[in-house]
């Protein structure tokens, strides 16, 4: 993800400037300046260092978010009345609805977390991945291929397991990288020759820690197809680490137990054991990874959770208008 774009789809974005356009719009209402001042200030900052960092994780970004909630907050509570113009009416009456309509949701999804109510696909799916590494497992330890620590944590902390990695990801493999997958041709490995001092220690201690600790389980972040909208995704990890003969003897006491959501599973055959499954291969990546405004737009509008979401904020908003007599919202304090 690059600067600017992430400016526009960085987790959070929308929030962001709306609740900064709010402070635009209504600063001179302000009971507190100083105060909407210093939280403009912190979220604009806190959102330029997540973009600055240009990789669209959510944590980066948080901080941004959650600050501009208690800015549209403010904005909503701490003006002198009256409004002077339909402009700010509708920036108080949009910050007061996100603000009531984000304490609702959050606080619904929290207790259906905690009630295990109608989980999402997505939880369903991580649930099956931790339970299938939990038995194969068997209590040993497990290897990650991924360069997203997402991928290792919690699933090692639910799984009871125990990392066989110095790393909790990879990611000094995708810095290696990081100039060919968001270039149009295909991606190549680097020889050993070719590789910096950063790449080549990755090599031997990813080599070390399957030798030492042999893990019961890897788990394998499949790689989409190779073609730039799929950044890191592109990687293969079992093509790249299988171009050496010393991690294809490892990978051959290996099996795979399937599929479970965006991760291949592959189990140790133990010394005499019958393999059941196909060995480690790499595979020619099939799939996208959606990055595109549009693609992302398509891939919410077909989401039950964003539409109830959105629904309830269409919900919100009617009910301040309501309240506010035909768009007056109701006075502070």
């Amino acid at each position: 993800d690059s600067f600017f774009h992430l400016l526009v789809t960085g987790p959070g974005a929308a929030l962001v400037w709306i609740s900064l356009l709010a402070y635009l719009a209504l600063r001179d209402r302000a009971r507190h300046r100083r105060l909407w001042a210093v939280l403009a200030i912190a979220v604009l900052a806190c959102f330029l260092g997540g973009a600055i960092q240009q990789k669209g994780l959510r944590y980066h970004f948080y901080p941004s978010f959650a600050l501009a909630l208690v800015l549209l907050g403010l904005v909503a509570v701490d003006l002198e009345m009256p409004l002077r113009s339909g402009v700010q009416r509708i920036y108080r009456t949009v910050a007061l609805s996100l603000v009531i309509t984000s304490a609702l949701v959050v606080s619904v999804e929290n207790l259906g977390q905690l009630a295990h109510f109608r989980p999402s696909a997505d939880d369903t799916a991580y649930r099956g991945l931790v339970q299938t590494v939990r038995e194969n497992a068997r209590g040993g330890s497990i290897f990650v291929f991924s360069y997203h620590i997402g991928s290792a944590y919690p699933l090692i902390n639910y799984s009871g397991v125990r990392s066989a990695s110095r790393f909790p990801q990879l990611w000094i493999l995708a810095a290696a990288y990081r100039d060919q997958l968001t270039a149009p041709r295909p991606l190549r490995y680097h020889s050993t020759e070719d590789m910096s001092a950063a790449e080549r220690y990755l090599n031997e201690a990813v080599l070390d820690d399957l030798r030492a600790n042999r893990p019961e389980v890897l788990v394998v972040l499949r790689n989409a197809r190779d073609v730039p909208m799929n950044g890191y995704r592109r990687l293969d990890y079992l093509d790249y680490f299988g171009r050496d003969p010393r991690f294809r003897a490892i990978f051959a006491d290996y099996e795979r137990i399937g599929y479970v959501g965006e991760y291949a599973l592959y189990r140790r055959v133990a010394a005499g054991q019958a393999r059941t499954g196909p060995p480690v291969a790499e595979e020619v990546g099939t799939l996208d990874v959606m990055r595109s405004d549009r693609q992302s737009l398509q891939l919410r509008l077909r989401d039950p959770a964003f539409l109830l979401r959105l629904l309830a904020f269409v919900v919100v908003i009617a009910g301040v208008l309501y309240a506010g007599r035909g768009g007056r919202t109701p006075a502070a304090g």
